[in-house]
């Protein structure tokens, strides 16, 4: 999956770029806890009460051992993107990180923009966490529904191949890649590593001097 950084908040919202400046163990931990409660809770999704197990989603989807490296390098990515108006976009590997993307999607007003039942108060972020991964909410997986998603890849294994194509197509853009622990042993991931070869200004006619970089999500 990838998100375009570049295109992703909106005029008059709160900013992941505001959040980031100003409170940044506000957005830290709210990107944290956010998607603990899309995993595990059907209600009661402010902790307003004491938690029973009629709260539990029956079915449990997402990883959230990924989530809190998707967090942070999302609000970094889009801090350093809005403050220095660059070309960017975030290529996800982990499938079972979207309720990180999500969050930080809720977080910056994306969602509320596209998704009014989504605002940033407490219904919109009510509604997005017992409605993650159930027929009224999104799904598991990041979809061509999300704000700024562009693809989905289906499978993994392909991240640090469309990262490369990306700059390969693109020499001004700034690719940003995460590699899921599911697919850092897969052959396409194995065989993407060698993409150096062509874009390496030493070694390369395309000779633009850029290469995705690289974060490893750990389950």
């Amino acid at each position: 999956m990838m998100i375009s950084n570049h295109s992703s908040t909106f005029e008059g919202r709160v900013t992941t770029l505001q959040l980031v400046s100003s409170h940044p163990t506000h957005i830290d931990h709210c990107l944290t806890t956010s998607p603990i409660a899309m995993i595990f809770l059907a209600d009661n999704s402010l902790l307003e009460k004491d938690l029973t197990f009629h709260d539990i989603k029956p079915r449990l989807l997402g990883h959230w051992g990924t989530c809190p490296g998707l967090t942070l390098v999302y609000a970094h990515l889009n801090y350093l993107t809005r403050k220095n108006d660059l070309n960017t976009i975030f290529v996800v590997g982990p499938g079972h990180g979207a309720p990180a993307i999500l969050a930080a999607l809720w977080l910056e007003g994306s969602l509320g923009a596209f998704y009014p039942q989504y605002a940033n108060n407490k219904e919109g972020l009510h509604k997005l966490i017992t409605g993650f991964s159930t027929p009224k909410g999104f799904p598991s997986h990041i979809n061509a529904e999300t704000p700024g998603a562009i693809h989905e890849g289906g499978e993994l294994g392909y991240a640090l191949s469309v990262a490369y194509g990306a700059v390969m197509d693109n020499p001004d853009l700034i690719v940003a890649c995460v590699v899921g622990d599911g697919e850092a042993e897969s052959g396409p991931t194995a065989t993407a590593w060698h993409a150096a070869k062509y874009i390496d200004p030493a070694e390369s006619t395309y000779n633009q001097g850029s290469e995705p970089f690289l974060f490893k999500s750990f389950p």
